[in-house]
């Protein structure tokens, strides 16, 4: 009875996959292509103060564009919620960029798959596939295929609303 309708599903999640997989792809060949954006990131945060970074875990005393210039295998939970926190109310589009494109780099790391799983972070990113700039749609695209490296993240990218609202989009 319900079997007729499992193969079509099936096929429709390949083919979404295989697109953000295909997206995730286009988008490092862009960059590589493109002229290396992440070079000049590089050397505007070599040149900022190291006295920043020198305090003690305990203290938050961040400076601004601190965390996005820090290595994505560095970043603690609190920096990850404080990125999320940052997406969600953020109205500049040069911002979400930025932190959806640090958000996607993290999400190259288990661990910071499973904190942003954890945080409702799949969720968050996924609501900025609508969003009206397309660098940031790109950037969501990235983050999300980095974050479907992680089975259990699978499973909520899929079974979630952010999956439903994509293949509407796709499909009608």
């Amino acid at each position: 009875m319900g079997d007729a309708s499992i193969t079509p599903r099936l096929g429709n999640m390949r083919a979404l996959l295989g697109i953000v997989a295909g997206a995730g792809a286009s988008y490092g060949l862009y960059k590589l292509i493109s002229g290396g954006s992440f070079k000049r990131n590089k050397k505007s945060a070599a040149s900022e103060s190291p006295g920043a970074r020198s305090s003690p875990p305990s203290e938050v005393t961040l400076q601004p564009g601190e965390i996005i210039h820090q290595s994505p295998g560095n970043l603690d939970p609190q920096h990850l919620k404080m990125l999320l926190s940052c997406l969600q109310t953020s109205n500049n589009p040069l911002d979400r960029c930025r932190i959806l494109l640090t958000l996607g780099n993290s999400a190259a790391f288990t661990v910071n798959q499973n904190l942003i799983r954890e945080f409702e972070g799949i969720h968050i990113i996924a609501g900025f596939l609508s969003d009206p700039a397309a660098e940031v749609r790109v950037q969501t695209l990235n983050a999300l295929n980095n974050l479907c490296m992680n089975i259990p993240n699978q499973e909520q990218i899929k079974h979630g609303s952010a999956f439903r609202g994509l293949q509407n989009r796709l499909i009608g």
